[in-house]
Protein backbone atom coordinates (compact mmCIF):
# COMPACT_ATOMS: atom_id res chain seq x y z
CA UNK A 1 0.00 0.00 0.00
CA UNK A 2 1.82 3.00 1.22
CA UNK A 3 -0.10 5.80 -0.43
CA UNK A 4 -1.29 7.52 3.10
CA UNK A 5 0.88 9.52 5.52
CA UNK A 6 1.75 7.28 8.65
CA UNK A 7 -1.24 7.68 11.67
CA UNK A 8 -2.84 9.82 8.98
CA UNK A 9 -6.50 10.49 9.31
CA UNK A 10 -8.60 11.61 5.87
CA UNK A 11 -11.69 12.31 4.96
CA UNK A 12 -13.55 9.97 2.21
CA UNK A 13 -12.72 12.70 -0.84
CA UNK A 14 -8.96 12.89 0.52
CA UNK A 15 -8.60 9.40 0.74
CA UNK A 16 -9.90 8.44 -2.29
CA UNK A 17 -7.75 10.87 -3.91
CA UNK A 18 -4.55 9.40 -2.21
CA UNK A 19 -5.75 5.78 -3.12
CA UNK A 20 -7.83 6.01 -6.37
CA UNK A 21 -5.30 4.39 -8.49
CA UNK A 22 -5.10 1.52 -6.23
CA UNK A 23 -8.74 1.11 -5.96
CA UNK A 24 -8.83 1.13 -9.62
CA UNK A 25 -6.11 -1.71 -9.66
CA UNK A 26 -8.40 -3.75 -6.97
CA UNK A 27 -11.06 -3.38 -9.13
CA UNK A 28 -9.29 -4.59 -12.34
CA UNK A 29 -7.70 -7.33 -10.26
CA UNK A 30 -10.93 -8.70 -9.29
CA UNK A 31 -12.10 -8.81 -12.61
CA UNK A 32 -9.28 -11.22 -13.75
CA UNK A 33 -9.62 -13.18 -10.65
CA UNK A 34 -12.93 -13.55 -11.03
CA UNK A 35 -14.93 -12.51 -14.07
CA UNK A 36 -12.40 -12.74 -16.68
CA UNK A 37 -15.09 -13.70 -19.09
CA UNK A 38 -17.01 -11.51 -18.05
CA UNK A 39 -17.44 -7.41 -18.79
CA UNK A 40 -16.60 -5.51 -15.45
CA UNK A 41 -16.13 -1.77 -16.08
CA UNK A 42 -13.70 -1.38 -13.19
CA UNK A 43 -13.62 2.36 -13.25
CA UNK A 44 -17.49 2.10 -12.69
CA UNK A 45 -16.75 -0.32 -10.02
CA UNK A 46 -14.16 2.73 -8.48
CA UNK A 47 -16.92 5.17 -8.59
CA UNK A 48 -20.15 3.32 -7.62
CA UNK A 49 -17.64 1.96 -4.43
CA UNK A 50 -17.16 5.79 -3.72
CA UNK A 51 -20.77 6.76 -3.65
CA UNK A 52 -21.04 3.78 -1.36
CA UNK A 53 -18.59 4.94 0.59
CA UNK A 54 -20.02 7.92 0.66
CA UNK A 55 -23.19 7.56 1.88
CA UNK A 56 -22.38 4.64 4.31
CA UNK A 57 -19.09 5.93 5.94
CA UNK A 58 -19.26 9.23 6.82
CA UNK A 59 -16.28 9.58 9.82
CA UNK A 60 -13.10 10.18 9.03
CA UNK A 61 -10.39 7.08 7.90
CA UNK A 62 -8.00 5.92 10.60
CA UNK A 63 -5.64 5.43 8.12
CA UNK A 64 -4.84 3.43 4.90
CA UNK A 65 -5.94 -0.07 6.27
CA UNK A 66 -8.67 0.89 7.38
CA UNK A 67 -10.14 2.86 4.09
CA UNK A 68 -9.21 -0.26 2.43
CA UNK A 69 -10.76 -2.74 4.54
CA UNK A 70 -14.06 -0.09 3.95
CA UNK A 71 -13.49 -0.12 0.30
CA UNK A 72 -12.91 -3.64 -0.46
CA UNK A 73 -16.28 -4.53 1.53
CA UNK A 74 -18.06 -1.63 -0.58
CA UNK A 75 -16.84 -3.70 -3.61
CA UNK A 76 -17.96 -6.89 -2.17
CA UNK A 77 -21.64 -5.44 -1.59
CA UNK A 78 -21.59 -4.09 -5.19
CA UNK A 79 -20.94 -7.49 -6.74
CA UNK A 80 -23.16 -9.37 -4.66
CA UNK A 81 -25.97 -6.81 -5.23
CA UNK A 82 -25.42 -7.21 -9.22
CA UNK A 83 -25.19 -10.94 -8.83
CA UNK A 84 -28.40 -10.90 -6.61
CA UNK A 85 -29.83 -8.79 -9.85
CA UNK A 86 -29.18 -10.78 -11.85
CA UNK A 87 -30.22 -13.94 -10.85
CA UNK A 88 -33.59 -12.59 -10.19
CA UNK A 89 -33.54 -11.21 -13.56
CA UNK A 90 -33.34 -14.72 -14.76
CA UNK A 91 -35.87 -15.98 -12.42
CA UNK A 92 -38.02 -13.46 -13.98
CA UNK A 93 -38.42 -10.93 -11.35
CA UNK A 94 -37.31 -7.27 -12.56
CA UNK A 95 -36.35 -5.38 -9.22
CA UNK A 96 -33.80 -3.16 -9.51
CA UNK A 97 -31.82 -1.49 -6.94
CA UNK A 98 -30.24 1.66 -6.90
CA UNK A 99 -26.78 0.42 -7.36
CA UNK A 100 -27.84 -1.87 -10.07
CA UNK A 101 -28.90 1.50 -12.19
CA UNK A 102 -25.53 2.73 -12.68
CA UNK A 103 -24.11 -0.69 -13.52
CA UNK A 104 -26.36 -0.87 -17.32
CA UNK A 105 -23.76 -1.67 -19.96
CA UNK A 106 -20.79 -1.25 -17.50
CA UNK A 107 -20.93 -4.30 -16.09
CA UNK A 108 -22.58 -7.70 -16.88
CA UNK A 109 -21.87 -11.06 -15.33
CA UNK A 110 -22.54 -14.81 -16.92
CA UNK A 111 -25.09 -16.84 -14.97
CA UNK A 112 -22.50 -19.06 -13.95
CA UNK A 113 -20.51 -16.17 -12.52
CA UNK A 114 -23.50 -14.50 -10.74
CA UNK A 115 -24.47 -18.29 -8.79
CA UNK A 116 -20.54 -18.52 -8.02
CA UNK A 117 -20.28 -15.28 -6.10
CA UNK A 118 -23.74 -15.62 -4.49
CA UNK A 119 -22.25 -19.53 -3.56
CA UNK A 120 -18.85 -17.61 -2.11
CA UNK A 121 -21.14 -14.73 -0.25
CA UNK A 122 -23.25 -17.46 1.65
CA UNK A 123 -19.89 -19.55 2.57
CA UNK A 124 -18.24 -15.81 3.68
CA UNK A 125 -21.45 -15.18 5.69
CA UNK A 126 -21.11 -18.91 7.58
CA UNK A 127 -17.30 -18.08 7.96
CA UNK A 128 -18.90 -14.82 9.58
CA UNK A 129 -20.53 -16.38 12.20
CA UNK A 130 -17.40 -18.78 12.71
CA UNK A 131 -14.42 -16.78 12.60
CA UNK A 132 -15.19 -13.00 12.06
CA UNK A 133 -11.67 -12.52 11.82
CA UNK A 134 -10.93 -15.39 9.33
CA UNK A 135 -14.03 -13.48 7.39
CA UNK A 136 -12.08 -9.97 7.68
CA UNK A 137 -9.22 -11.58 6.96
CA UNK A 138 -10.45 -13.14 3.39
CA UNK A 139 -12.64 -9.73 2.78
CA UNK A 140 -9.55 -7.75 3.22
CA UNK A 141 -7.64 -9.92 0.89
CA UNK A 142 -10.36 -11.31 -2.00
CA UNK A 143 -12.13 -8.29 -2.47
CA UNK A 144 -9.41 -5.92 -1.22
CA UNK A 145 -6.28 -7.06 -2.69
CA UNK A 146 -4.22 -6.43 0.60
CA UNK A 147 -1.08 -8.30 1.36
CA UNK A 148 -1.35 -10.98 4.10
CA UNK A 149 0.99 -8.34 5.50
CA UNK A 150 -1.33 -5.44 5.19
CA UNK A 151 -4.28 -7.57 6.31
CA UNK A 152 -2.77 -8.50 9.06
CA UNK A 153 -1.66 -4.40 10.10
CA UNK A 154 -5.43 -3.58 9.55
CA UNK A 155 -6.83 -6.81 11.79
CA UNK A 156 -4.15 -6.31 14.64
CA UNK A 157 -2.63 -9.40 14.38
CA UNK A 158 0.83 -10.74 13.15
CA UNK A 159 1.25 -12.04 10.08
CA UNK A 160 1.96 -15.21 10.90
CA UNK A 161 -1.35 -15.60 12.76
CA UNK A 162 -2.88 -13.92 9.27
CA UNK A 163 -1.27 -16.55 7.45
CA UNK A 164 -2.88 -19.20 9.59
CA UNK A 165 -6.35 -17.87 9.05
CA UNK A 166 -5.81 -17.73 5.84
CA UNK A 167 -4.89 -21.41 5.13
CA UNK A 168 -7.45 -22.26 7.41
CA UNK A 169 -10.31 -19.85 6.06
CA UNK A 170 -9.44 -20.87 2.13
CA UNK A 171 -9.49 -24.51 2.83
CA UNK A 172 -13.06 -24.16 4.89
CA UNK A 173 -14.78 -21.67 2.04
CA UNK A 174 -13.38 -24.50 -0.97
CA UNK A 175 -14.99 -27.19 1.30
CA UNK A 176 -18.12 -25.64 1.72
CA UNK A 177 -18.31 -23.92 -1.58
CA UNK A 178 -17.82 -27.71 -3.22
CA UNK A 179 -20.64 -29.03 -0.68
CA UNK A 180 -22.85 -27.29 -2.08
Amino acid sequence: MGSFEPNEKLELSQAFKVAYRQVKQIAHRQKLRFYSLDTLNTTAIVHEAYMKLERNHSSLYEGETHFFRLAAKAIRQLLINYAEYKMAEKRGKGVKADDIAAFEGKISLSEESAESLLQLNEALRELEKLSPRQFQLVEARFFGGMTIEDAAESLGVSPATAKRDWTFAKTWLYSRINKA
